[in-house]
């Protein structure tokens, strides 16, 4: 998956960001005689806007702003703003691989085991027989832990 680094990375500045993401969306929200919105273009497509000469019809002074979805945040901090395009970004799929949660719950299961020096099945089964695959008695702690797991899985599905 994309580093936050790497996403700021493929930043890059334009003059026109509707010609630079082929954004209809975007293409459609300015005036028909207003100038090229200028800003920075993310993996080919995600766009920050930079503040037009003339300044937000709005009046405010902040040098960046950003939609997404329904949110939008005018600031002068370009990493804060990264920040919350990267987070969007992750979680639609530009930046990598996305990972389900069954996937990453699988992973965090498979290093408590490792961790514990355990040989764990389901967690449910494990529960019942209090101990792991290899007949070593979980612990009260262990036990708790994977009560607790078993719950999130549940809820996962």
């Amino acid at each position: 998956m994309m580093t936050f680094a790497e996403f700021q990375a493929t930043g890059r500045a334009v003059d026109d960001l509707v010609a630079a993401t082929d954004d209809d969306g975007l293409r459609y929200s300015r005036e028909a005689d207003s100038p090229p919105a200028r800003g920075r273009v993310y993996c080919d497509s995600l766009w920050i806007e930079e503040r037009p000469e003339s300044g937000w019809p709005n009046g405010r002074g902040e040098r960046w702003w950003c939609l997404i979805g329904r949110d939008d945040w005018l600031t002068d901090d370009l990493a804060a703003v990264e920040r919350r395009l990267y987070a969007f970004a992750c979680d639609e799929g530009y930046c990598g691989e996305v990972v389900d949660l069954l996937t990453q719950l699988i992973a965090v299961y498979e290093a408590y085991a490792r961790a514990q020096g355990l040989n764990l099945g389901s967690a449910d089964e494990m529960l019942y027989a209090g101990e792991d695959l290899d007949g070593k008695p979980l612990s009260e702690a262990q036990r708790a832990w994977l009560g607790a797991f078993s719950a999130l899985w549940e809820l996962s599905e």
